[in-house]
């Protein structure tokens, strides 16, 4: 839009001058000839089609240049927004992590670790979550005698619940089953805090006022993701981490790979007031999202990214269905983040560079041919001149944005 109002602006301006020019230069030497002659080389140097070709061409080829680096740029605008972007979130699950999360350690209380897996999976049976599946599983695995449960339900940002004989059966973090009145002992928190200083989640689960133990779920960080977070911050992007998970997990995480910041223990909505808070302070937001918990969030950002990695699981396949990205990061690689980064940079630079040759040539033509400086002594312009003018820019812009 503010392309399209600037051309427009400079057409109304040309043909304003050049009608100001010709009428002033008829009334003056009384001679239409001349006043024509002023009026089409005017109206020439005001032309818009080196500004016009500032950025298209350029565009093009950096669509092309994402396209074979494996990135799908659904919209075109982030090519500029991301080269502006100061600050990039990341969510935790499938995105900082593989994305396939899977039990660690079995901590029981009172029970078996058998008997303490079978509750849990029993309750989160019905989930579509990641963590819900890995419990299934490995209770499957196992052999684990499962019961039926009902009424099961999802807190976002908490845990999940389910009747199981007429009993509430909760997974979930420690404050929420505390809240919901559920007895947790000091060595049960103190093994959590050391489960979560590891970079894993503990995961309470209780059986009616009782806690029944902690399953510490651990979703492996792909070596790549260190190095390509470390050239990204070199590169001047902060980078913050946004997850469900409980404080001392996030902290862990964040010291490992030296991030900018982490916020924890936040629901869906919560994390999209971080972004809009990001972005009162000024910040241009790049956000990498997977799953449901992610959409609100990525709605609060300036550019949407998808990190599609193999074997996404289905909450994330589905939220891709359901959430307007911008980009998609084909490869499932950290790393070709920075190749997008850079075909970025590279564009705006270009795009600068070309607006620049095309408001000087402006500059340079208008005075020149509207006769400013003809009463000094200077000639006046022909208007072949300044179309050559004029398209002499225009081709600069072209050979300069081919090397996009």
């Amino acid at each position: 839009m503010k392309n399209q109002t600037i051309v427009k602006y400079s057409l109304l301006c040309g043909l304003f001058l050049a009608l100001l020019s010709g009428i002033s230069y008829f009334f003056a030497e009384r001679n239409i000839v001349l006043a024509a002659y002023v009026f089409f080389s005017a109206l020439f140097s005001c032309l818009p089609l080196p500004y016009l070709l500032a950025s298209p061409i350029a565009r093009i080829r950096s669509l092309r240049r994402a396209q074979e680096a494996g990135i799908t740029i659904l919209n075109a605008a982030v090519l500029s927004h991301f080269a502006e972007a100061s600050t990039l979130v990341l969510a935790k699950n499938g995105v900082i992590t593989a994305g396939h999360p899977y039990i660690s350690e079995l901590v029981p209380e009172g029970t078996s670790q058998a008997s303490l897996l079978a509750l849990a999976a029993s309750a989160e049976r019905k989930a579509e979550h990641p963590v819900g599946r890995a419990l299934l599983a490995t209770a499957m695995q196992r052999r684990c005698r499962l019961q039926n449960a009902s009424a099961f339900s999802e807190v976002k940002g908490r845990g999940a619940e389910a009747l199981i004989a007429s009993t509430p059966v909760r997974v979930g973090h420690a404050d929420w089953l505390i809240e919901e009145g559920v007895a947790v002992s000091k060595s049960l928190l103190a093994r959590a805090g050391k489960i979560a200083d590891a970079g894993m989640t503990p995961l309470f689960v209780s059986y009616g006022k009782h806690t029944r133990g902690i399953i510490a779920i651990r979703d492996d960080i792909p070596d790549e993701v260190a190095p390509s977070l470390h050239r990204l911050q070199r590169r001047g992007l902060s980078v913050h981490m946004m997850t469900g998970d409980p404080l001392r997990t996030a902290s862990a995480i964040k010291k490992q790979l030296a991030l900018n910041g982490a916020s924890a223990a936040l629901s869906p909505s919560e994390k999209a007031r971080e972004v809009q808070l990001l972005r009162t302070h000024g910040h241009i937001i790049a956000m990498i999202g997977a799953g449901a918990r992610d959409a609100a969030a990525l709605g609060e950002a300036d550019v949407r990214i998808q990190l599609v990695r193999k074997g996404s699981d289905a909450e994330s396949q589905h939220a891709a269905e359901h959430t307007a990205y911008d980009v998609r990061l084909e490869s499932g690689h950290m790393e070709s983040l920075l190749s997008f980064l850079a075909i970025s940079r590279k564009f705006a630079s270009l795009t600068r560079e070309n607006r620049t040759l095309a408001v000087l040539t402006w500059i340079l033509l208008v005075p020149a041919a509207t006769g400013v400086f003809h009463p000094f002594g200077a000639p006046l312009v022909p208007p072949l001149i300044t179309l050559l003018g004029v398209l002499l820019a225009s081709l600069l812009i072209v050979l300069n944005s081919l090397r996009a």
